[in-house]
């Protein structure tokens, strides 16, 4: 059979389909018993119940109220299933903003941003329920920002703007600033019990009362940490 055979293709066709026939037919079969196919029904039920996994999302519209593709908001569940280490990692919902601890615990955080050292908090200027907390100045620089007095449980939205575009944020704003909002009160009472290495030691509450025909929100925190160092740091947070 030459390479010219124009026939060539349809032979190699049927020669294929052909050899998969025929291991078709030589592959022993085996018989499923009822009892064997509940079982395997349960089996797969129970599984697919143990191996299920939730995926929640959020949408939130921001054409026509959002000025730039670098600003938006995050809060809600968003901010509740984040695992911290420190406060100051919810600041990390900014994208591409770190959050980290060159010493002790009781200082402001190390942040960075779009390239940028922004020491503690230098050109990243953060309000809390429209109170600004960069203080003007510090031994550690002008911005100083520490947010380690904020309980992560009252924080209920987080607004961010990258860049220098707003003048309404004010001064250490080159790089970014962030809104924080607090909740408002609670459905019901919650408390939160923490205890690790390095002794750390964590208790954190807040609840929501009627009083005098309106609502009362209180929340409390109490925290200790000796931290990795050969002397301990400690430190007592109330």
């Amino acid at each position: 059979m030459s390479d010219l055979d124009p026939f060539r293709g349809a032979r190699l066709l049927a020669t294929a389909v052909a050899g998969a026939a025929l291991t078709l037919a030589l592959t022993p079969a085996f018989a499923q018993t009822p009892e064997d196919g509940a079982s395997a029904a349960e089996g797969s039920s129970t599984d697919a119940a143990a191996d299920q996994i939730v995926v929640f999302g959020r949408a939130q519209a921001l054409v026509g109220t959002a000025d730039a593709a670098s600003e938006g908001a995050v809060g809600g569940t968003d901010l509740a299933v984040r695992p911290l280490v420190r406060t100051a990692e919810m600041l990390e919902v900014v994208p591409g903003l770190i959050a980290a601890q060159h010493s002790g615990s009781g200082k402001a955080n190390q942040y960075f941003l779009r390239g940028f050292n922004l020491d503690h908090g230098t050109d990243f200027s953060t309000y809390v329920d429209g109170v600004p907390w960069n203080l003007r100045s510090h031994g550690h620089g002008q911005g100083y920002l520490d947010v380690n007095g904020l309980i992560p449980e009252i924080v209920q939205q987080i607004q961010y703007r990258k860049g220098p575009y707003r003048a309404d944020v004010g001064d250490f704003s080159l790089a970014a600033s962030a809104k924080i909002s607090t909740v408002s009160g609670w459905d019901r009472p919650f408390l939160s019990l923490e205890s690790g290495g390095y002794g750390w030691q964590r208790l954190a509450g807040g609840g929501t009362s009627q009083v005098g025909g309106g609502s009362l929100s209180t929340a409390g925190e109490l925290k200790s940490y000796d931290g990795p160092w050969e002397l301990a740091e400690h430190l007592r947070h109330e």
